[in-house]
């Protein structure tokens, strides 16, 4: 099953604050053109004060910001002057003024810029709204202002003609554009977090977790690094199995987990992969499996994955085992899984039982009986969650072991 995910909008990586795109400002000065930017605009609301946030303006790069407003009603007009004139080189800034003392209501606010740079004319940037719930009293003021450092612009191009393609928990990103002789390549962003450096990119496959995931890619160029490209996508697949152990057995290692909780979708079996290859193609339907094709002094790594329609999980941990070539421990010959349990339990024994029984804490007996097998199950779905004993008689003397019913 694939699912396509058109490109998105251009967002600044990982800003979950609304923001709103408007028109660029041509500006014409010394028969240099140059121009500024309007960048992006967001509120956050404090009782009775909001904050008003224009973000990655680009301006002239001697700007020096003051903040100013007019108040009617419900309708702000904040006015950014700058006090420094025209120049021949352009930043990002970051600008907020901070307004308290505002009554309870809906409010819009206009964003104007005013001041030498403007030749003394008025620019609007642009609109946002804002509520206030606990409102307060007194004329409206400006308490706080802030203008950050100039960050040197960059004219890096965000990537283009990117589509997204999701099979599973794979995915694939293909870019059928032309890449800019200056851009370096691509950043992979996924959850927020670097995982890669994509050069000349046309394909890149991954992996993702189950639930909801944000992929983003940035371009990176001589001179900086751009806006991100990103998708929001869901993996509704089922979990992974849990309990992954591998223990020593007579005749090889033997394999056990449990099955997964949670589970979006039909659960057909697990997959079993040693040194990272299939141990074996088809699907296991069972929660353990021996594995008698190994050899002595010889590291196996080993994990579990869970199959469902279409899909597979994300792999347990990935576990080593070694076989020496040295005598087994008597205590290795009986083997009991899994532990903790809850509906079965399966019994690996390398001599004939002749007898076995199960008791708990205070020695009450749930089961005793002649069994005279080396591999069994036993049902103990009826049985109350606690820790129990199995005592294991065979023609090399008793074990017992303690197992967990959950």
């Amino acid at each position: 099953m694939k699912t396509n995910f058109p490109l998105q909008n251009k967002l600044a990586p990982y800003n979950s604050s609304i923001r709103k795109l408007f028109t660029i400002l041509f500006i014409f000065a010394f028969n240099l053109t140059t121009f500024a930017q309007q960048g992006e605009i967001y509120t956050e609301v404090n009782a009775d004060s909001v904050t008003i946030w224009h973000v990655k303006t680009e301006r002239n790069c001697a700007s020096i910001f003051g903040m100013e407003i007019e108040f009617d009603d419900y309708h702000l007009d904040l006015i950014e002057v700058d006090s420094f004139g025209l120049a021949n080189c352009l930043c990002y800034f970051d600008l907020f003024a901070g307004i308290g003392n505002l009554s309870a209501g809906d409010y819009t606010v206009d964003i104007w810029g005013t001041g030498l740079f403007y030749n003394l004319d008025t620019v609007f940037w642009g609109s946002t709204t804002f509520t206030i719930i606990e409102g307060g009293q007194g004329q409206p003021q400006i308490n706080s202002e802030y203008q950050s450092e100039c960050n040197p612009s960059s004219p890096c191009p965000p990537p283009e003609n990117l589509q997204l393609e999701i099979e599973c928990n794979e995915f694939s990103i293909t870019n059928s554009g032309e890449n800019i002789s200056t851009i370096l390549g691509f950043n992979l962003y996924i959850n927020g977090s670097l995982v890669g450096f994509i050069e000349d990119f046309t394909y890149y496959l991954g992996s993702l977790g189950n639930g909801s995931n944000q992929i983003c890619i940035t371009t990176v160029c001589d001179d900086g690094e751009s806006e991100a490209i990103c998708w929001d996508v869901e993996i509704p697949y089922g979990d992974p199995a849990t309990g992954f152990q591998v223990e020593l057995s007579a005749n090889g290692a033997l394999l056990s987990w449990n099955a997964p909780d949670g589970i979006a979708k039909s659960l057909n079996g697990f997959h079993i992969f040693r040194d990272f290859e299939l141990l074996t193609t088809s699907i296991v339907n069972d929660t353990f499996y021996l594995d008698e094709s190994i050899t002595f002094n010889t590291l196996y790594q080993y994990f579990v994955t869970a199959v469902y329609d279409n899909c597979e999980s994300m792999p347990t941990d990935t576990l080593q085992f070694i076989m020496t070539g040295i005598d087994k421990p008597e205590q290795l010959s009986l083997l009991i899984f899994p532990n903790p349990a809850t509906t079965q339990l399966n019994i690996h024994s390398a001599f004939p039982v002749l007898s076995f029984r199960m008791f708990d804490l205070i020695g009450e007996e749930y089961f005793h009986k002649k069994v005279l097998k080396k591999d069994f199950q036993l049902d103990i779905s009826q049985i109350p969650g606690g820790i129990y004993f199995i005592q294991i008689e065979t023609d090399q003397g008793l074990q017992t072991k303690r197992i967990v019913v959950q």
